[in-house]
């Protein structure tokens, strides 16, 4: 029946929310960042779901859909922002970039296994029977694609700036050479007096990667 699939479905996303809100207080409590936003949506959709609702499946269909299209063209596309040596460097970086990288594997497969289960033909025929419609989830799917896209074509056009330049300018200046520079992060905030710049570049050869925090007020 199709309340076993959403309970099942249910019982595994209150577990990661759970996990993810037990990880947020530990960042919190330890000073380090969090960026994760799975937290509270993963538990109350997981709660609903267990509940047998059937419209909250059709907003996990959609959304899981959106992510995972999302993430994937993000994983696929990303490698190309970058040159072959930096990304070999972070791979030489250690523990921590290998952690990062199963991370995302395992998210894409956590939900491409959501989206599976609320996809399930018990379910569907419920919802049918409910008379909601099924989702699209071939929009959700275009969209998150085309989203994940431009973000990366608009973070590639905005770390090849003169604004980007500069920060490498700045970061070569305190590490010196025998490294290759490239910007990883970066913010502007402006103001009616000055606009202030805060930029993360990433320093790197053949041996070690350094990250160098930069900023300046224009």
């Amino acid at each position: 029946m199709h309340s076993k699939v959403l309970k099942r479905c249910g019982l595994a996303l209150i577990a990661v929310g759970s996990l993810d809100i037990a990880y947020m207080v530990w960042c919190i409590a330890s000073g380090r960042s969090y960026s994760s936003s799975l937290n509270i949506f993963a538990l109350v959709g997981g709660i609903l779901l267990v509940r047998g609702g059937l419209k909250t499946a059709r907003w996990v269909a959609t959304l899981s859909s959106f992510m995972l299209a999302a993430c994937g063209v993000g994983l696929v596309v990303m490698p190309f922002m970058y040159p072959i040596g930096y990304w070999a460097a972070v791979l030489r970086s250690g523990v921590g970039s290998a952690i990062s990288l199963i991370f995302a594997g395992a998210f894409c497969v956590l939900l491409l296994w959501v989206r599976r289960q609320v996809m399930y033909s018990e379910v569907r025929h419920a919802q049918l029977a409910a008379g909601l419609s099924p989702p699209n989830t071939k929009l959700a799917v275009a969209i998150g694609a085309a989203l994940s896209v431009l973000l990366v074509v608009l973070l590639g056009f905005m770390f090849r700036s003169d604004t980007a330049q500069e920060a490498v300018r700045r970061a070569a200046q305190q590490l010196g050479g025998g490294y290759h520079y490239v910007v990883t992060s970066m913010q502007m905030r402006s103001n009616m007096k000055e606009k202030s710049v805060f930029a993360v570049v990433a320093a790197y050869n053949d041996t070690e990667l350094k990250s160098i925090q930069v900023s300046w007020k224009e």
